[in-house]
């Protein structure tokens, strides 16, 4: 029975290759099992010779006239060779290698030629499995580096296209801005023009920009309607107050706030009377002291500072500079301006929408029912009786708002609402007020500059009467 089972003859053995590949490296594994078994025959036949010499010659010494003890002796001998070669021919055609076992069995020690030739044959066997080693690494390091040239290949294509769609994202987003923003350079690039129809359609750009900024911006960032974030919602405050309108943030939203908003038409807190100059004539209050408004409105704002904290005086100081020398850097640089032509610029642009700026704050809430703060209505009653509407009017719908013109009482009864919003909500509110029998006070823009111009000494120099509505609350 053989010691181990034979590939050839139980072909339903699988045959293990220690991991590598048949197809690849196969042919060398069947030349380096033949060299290991032919290797393995001519121990095994040396040692055999070994052991038949010792047996003759002790059988010799012992006994030389004893021929039948020699014949019995080459007999037994003769099968002991007959055995050994069964037994290496069953080596051979095994793959595996048990030789330790038989050796350790057998005390028999080699010639040292044999050694030899075995010692040179494992150094050249141990070269070439060596170089065999090498050649695979060399073959698997050229396959590595065609792959890691791929990769950079495709990495390269990827970054290529990426960088190509976020420029096309970045130049889209550029354009939109540009295309939003065009109207606002124009007007500096017309204001450097010699022809007088294009520095005068320049300055009417610059004015109605200017005009959007300051009062739109200005009053829809001081009700937080710009963000839904607080953080965000007081830097566009700062912005469009500080930089833009040459204002201080706190004192404007304490001032419109919560000052006209919470106590609307109540004497003393928020009936509109900063808006009153008693010593000025009618025509110079309604048609020429409002040209002073972009002059008066940072020495007013020097004096709101009074009682806030150096950190935010400091803050309101530098944003209003900031304001002032970028647009006087713009004009001197993109439109070509002198100092002093620059500054006169400045000036009508800020000034060109105070005249509708001043009438819109006293029409919407002087000559209307005024309460004190002792005997004040429900809020209902009391914005209803004292807030009045004006006109659509496109243009001052865009520069101004909805809110400050033709959706007023829809203000001040939401406060927080956009300007779409109080557009929106505007047929409803009206339609309310209406089933509930409440005043919904609208009124014509040259009527109310008519009315103040003949009415001007009650309204705008005397001291107003004080209104009780009875039987509602």
């Amino acid at each position: 029975m053989p010691l181990r089972p034979s590939a050839r003859g139980e072909p339903g053995l699988v045959r293990d290759y220690g991991g590598v590949k048949r197809g690849e490296f196969g042919a060398l594994l069947d030349l380096l099992a033949v060299l290991v078994a032919g290797v393995d025959l001519g121990v095994r036949l040396a040692n055999l010779q070994d052991v038949s010499v010792s047996m003759q010659l002790s059988a010799q010494k012992t006994n030389g006239t004893n021929n039948k003890k020699l014949t019995d002796f080459k007999s037994l001998n003769n099968q002991h060779i007959m055995i050994s070669t069964k037994l290496s021919a069953q080596e051979i055609n095994s793959t595996s290698n048990s030789t330790k076992e038989q050796e350790s069995e057998r005390d028999v020690y080699l010639p040292k030629w044999t050694k030899v030739l075995l010692i040179v044959f494992a150094v050249c066997l141990l070269f070439a499995i060596g170089g065999l080693c090498i050649l695979a690494r060399m073959f698997m390091a050229r396959e590595l580096e065609e792959l890691t040239a791929n990769y950079t290949t495709v990495i390269e294509r990827l970054s290529f296209y990426e960088v190509k769609v976020s420029k096309t994202e970045e130049l889209t987003s550029n354009y939109t801005s540009i295309r939003e923003r065009l109207s606002f350079y124009e007007g500096f690039l017309l204001l450097g023009s010699s022809q007088p129809l294009y520095f005068l359609l320049g300055m009417l750009i610059m004015g109605v920009a200017h005009a959007v900024i300051t009062v739109k911006g200005t009053h829809l960032s001081s009700h937080g309607a710009l963000s839904e974030s607080p953080a965000w919602a007081d830097f566009w405050a700062v912005f469009f107050i500080e930089v833009c309108g040459s204002f201080s943030a706190r004192a404007g939203v304490q001032a419109h706030v919560k000052m006209h908003h919470a106590h609307t038409n109540v004497i003393g807190l928020g009936d509109s009377s900063t808006w009153k100059i008693p010593f000025l004539s009618r025509s110079v209050y309604l048609f020429i002291a409002p040209l002073a408004v972009p002059i008066i409105t940072p020495i007013v704002a020097i004096g709101q500072l009074k009682g806030q904290s150096p950190l935010q005086i400091v803050r309101t100081v530098l944003c209003v500079c900031l304001g002032f020398f970028s647009q006087y850097y713009l004009l001197r640089s993109v439109s070509g301006l002198s100092c002093s032509s620059a500054l006169v610029v400045m000036l009508l642009c800020r000034a060109m929408f105070s005249l509708p700026y001043i009438h819109v704050n006293i029409f919407q809430h002087i000559g209307l029912p005024m309460f004190s703060a002792t005997n004040r209505p429900k809020r209902i009653y009391q914005m209803t009786h004292g807030v009045l509407n004006l006109p659509r009017n496109p243009l001052l719908d865009w520069t101004f708002g909805h809110s400050l013109i033709n959706c007023h009482v829809e203000h001040h009864l939401f406060p927080f609402l956009s300007d779409n919003m109080c557009l929106k909500v505007k047929p409803i509110v009206s339609q309310y007020l209406k089933e509930k029998k409440l005043p919904y006070q609208e009124d014509g823009y040259v009527s109310r500059l008519c009315l103040f111009f003949h009415k001007y000494q009650e309204l705008m120099v005397f001291a107003p009467p004080i209104t009780e509505l009875v039987g509602i609350q």
